[in-house]
């Protein structure tokens, strides 16, 4: 795709998993390349305190079943595009060695897998963003704040994005052609 060549993608779900909070940002007739836009609808699904002492095959049943039922082809249909941030081992990250000795990263691959197999049963197609392309190093207040002044702070119904949701939104927003962290202006422009 060259820039400046807009091509039209069908409906994109964006999705930053997690296992207590998974966020997540639809496009419903979205366009690679062009202007960055704001997602048709974004949000955070949450699982409640009592139930985060659950074991985490629970959890992440419980974070899928939620998905499933909220925002999963609620807005312009079942998507065709589902992008999922691929969790990463950082080797130089005292993060990544926690995550990597715990059960995290091991516990993200597995609601990665999840999803695509969930996908693939609705027939959409699954992309993964890697964490280290599609935002780098930026930590989360530097991407909502690139982010919103790109495209504002709110998503098409006029809800406010927050948290988790800023990475969905980052996260489709790469997979649209728009770059936080590669030397550019983010929305593609120098």
């Amino acid at each position: 795709m060259k820039e400046g060549n807009p091509t039209k993608v069908g409906t994109v779900m964006a999705v930053d998993t997690g296992l207590n909070a998974l966020g997540w940002a639809v496009w419903a007739d979205a366009t690679k390349g062009g202007e960055p836009k704001a997602p048709t609808a974004a949000g955070v699904i949450e699982l409640p305190k009592k139930v985060l002492l659950e074991p985490w095959e629970r959890r992440a049943s419980m974070i899928l079943s939620n998905f499933v039922c909220g925002p999963w082809g609620r807005f312009g249909g079942t998507p065709r595009v589902q992008v999922l941030e691929m969790p990463e081992f950082r080797a130089g990250s005292a993060v990544g060695h926690a995550a990597a000795s715990g059960e995290s990263l091991g516990m993200l691959y597995f609601m990665c897998g999840m999803h695509q197999r969930m996908a693939e049963v609705f027939g959409a197609t699954t992309h993964f963003a890697r964490v280290s392309e599609w935002k780098g190093t930026l930590p989360k207040e530097i991407v909502a704040k690139r982010i919103a002044a790109a495209i504002g702070a709110e998503d098409d119904q006029g809800n406010v994005i927050r948290s988790h949701a800023w990475d969905a939104v980052g996260i489709g927003l790469w997979y649209l052609g728009h770059r936080l962290n590669d030397g550019k202006k983010f929305g593609g422009k120098k």
